[in-house]
């Protein structure tokens, strides 16, 4: 007679930080070390069409791991479209599908592991989904926003944050970065004539200052106690 296999139990995401689960469960993405205690995990949220490959999250890792953390890049797949005046529905369609592979991901690594801070690099549509998930896990979390959309202002005025945009941003309009800028605990770095990606068109030079600058941000931003 065949066995019946037992499905194995994951906890909530929240209740992880909690306690340990006597049944570790297996996540695809681990960190390059075994968690200490005391030891700092930087989780990478790429936007839709930006991976964590791409400069702005390759450095944060960079900087991360030179500053001892542990770093999980996250890798989700959804189709934002490009129409702006749309952005709000297209993000509210789009978020379900992000947030719960991460929970799934991230749930599952803290089942295993603990960490005494978090820290959340996340960029343009993953400002939302780090946004939402600080919110759902009910513990403080660390933020550095790259590129943030309109629905992150909700998330980013809720505790002091660092926020990077560009003045030529189309995704980023005046109004919005004005609500970022006027947001209190926001530390702002607002790139003149950069685009989406933080990068000036046609002037590699300025391109590679403006990561640069982001960089220095990067580990002013793991200096700071959240």
């Amino acid at each position: 007679m065949a066995k019946t296999e037992k499905k194995q139990e994951v906890l909530p995401l929240a209740d992880c930080f909690l306690q340990q689960s006597k049944r570790v469960p297996k996540t695809a993405v681990l960190p390059k070390r075994k968690a200490e205690q005391g030891a700092k995990l930087a989780v990478l949220f790429p936007g839709t069409g930006y991976s964590c490959e791409r400069p702005l999250l390759y450095f944060a890792r960079r900087v991360a791991e030179q500053n001892g953390c542990d770093v999980l890049p996250l890798s989700y797949t959804v189709s934002l479209g490009r129409d702006v005046k749309n952005l709000g529905k297209n993000v509210e369609q789009c978020l379900p599908q992000a947030l719960a592979y991460t929970e799934r991901v991230l749930g599952e690594l803290l089942c295993r592991q603990t960490y005494s801070e978090l820290l959340f690099f996340s960029k343009s549509f993953g400002t939302v989904v780090a946004g939402k998930l600080e919110q759902q896990l009910g513990r403080r979390v660390h933020q550095f926003f790259l590129t943030p959309l309109e629905p992150t202002i909700l998330y980013l005025k809720a505790h002091p944050c660092y926020v990077s945009c560009g003045t030529a941003d189309p995704w980023v309009p005046d109004a919005v970065r004005r609500e970022f800028a006027s947001a209190a605990g926001v530390r702002l770095g607002l790139f003149p004539g950069a685009n989406h990606s933080l990068e000036i068109p046609g002037d590699a030079a300025a391109s590679i200052r403006n990561l640069q600058l982001v960089a220095a941000s990067y580990e002013e931003f793991l200096r700071e106690k959240p």
